[in-house]
């Protein structure tokens, strides 16, 4: 597949009037790389003629390539630097630096809540909320598709996430939704930057606490530098919270499913989260 990839890059040659692409190497994505490009995009790096690194994502279609661009034009201070799109890719700057690692400081963790926090300043449309909705519906029905649960579980959850979205108020916003040391990077000056421009998209505002998996104090402080600049007004809403962990498990396992890996451990993991939420069983 990567081979193939690498071909078609060659032959479209994007971005010729900026860079003459001279080598495409690899870079770590998740699960099966054709499975990856037909459902997300991938990125490899590029060099070029100048010796300079890119990071060339390579989007299945223009749609999903221009999705991708409006989110980084609201946000182009929290990414490494993005040069534009042509067609089907994206251009972006390849940091020279480090990803984070469990024992950076806590004013690190505070900077990477804040840079979150700025991503959730953005609501979206007054109709996006409906149409969130529609999708979240269409995510639980895909589940009885697959077969993955039964029509008796289908409906108590369909239930359970409509009750929960009608009782609770709550925004769409432009939401980091994979929040993990491997996404946020330090350049070789030590500024900070948020790297996966996939992990942002428009969601519930906290849907990603139930993956907040730093130590306590680093928990807190991320949480601390969130609230600095988008408070997290819904924190002690059990109810707000227990329908932005069934929205996080829901589009979890729609990403497993949009991969063809409804089989593994994860997927069964985040399934059994689902189903306890919408009190159906236990983990």
């Amino acid at each position: 597949m990567f081979n193939e990839l690498k071909e078609k890059i060659k032959k479209d040659k994007p971005f010729l009037d900026l860079i003459n692409i001279r080598s495409v190497k690899k870079m770590p994505s998740y699960g099966d790389l054709k499975r990856r490009f037909l459902s997300y995009g991938v990125n490899v790096r590029i060099r070029d003629s100048n010796g300079k690194f890119y990071k060339l994502k390579v989007s299945p279609s223009i749609r999903i390539a221009k999705k991708y661009e409006r989110i980084i034009n609201l946000v182009p201070h929290i990414l490494p630097k993005f040069y534009g799109r042509d067609r089907n890719y994206l251009l972006s700057e390849f940091l020279d630096g480090r990803t984070l690692t469990k024992d950076e400081s806590l004013d690190i963790f505070f900077e990477a809540g804040k840079m979150c926090g700025e991503i959730s300043k953005y609501k979206a449309e007054p109709n996006k909320k409906k149409e969130f909705e529609n999708i979240n519906c269409k995510i639980i029905k895909s589940l009885l598709k697959k077969q993955v649960i039964s029509s008796k579980d289908y409906q108590k959850i369909l239930k359970s996430y409509e009750y929960l979205a009608q009782k609770i108020e709550y925004d769409v916003v432009l939401a980091p939704l994979d929040i993990k040391l491997s996404n946020f990077m330090l350049d070789s000056q030590n500024k900070l930057y948020f790297v996966d421009e996939d992990g942002i998209d428009y969601n519930i505002n906290g849907v990603w606490l139930d993956y907040l998996k730093f130590d306590k104090k680093q928990n807190k402080a991320f949480l601390k530098g969130y609230h600095s600049v988008s408070p997290l007004r819904f924190f002690n809403n059990k109810e707000y919270l227990r329908l932005a962990i069934f929205i996080s498990s829901l589009h979890m396992l729609d990403f497993f499913l949009r991969l063809g890996e409804e089989t593994t451990e994860y997927f069964n993991y985040e399934l059994r989260h689902l189903l306890k939420i919408a009190k159906i069983g236990k983990l």
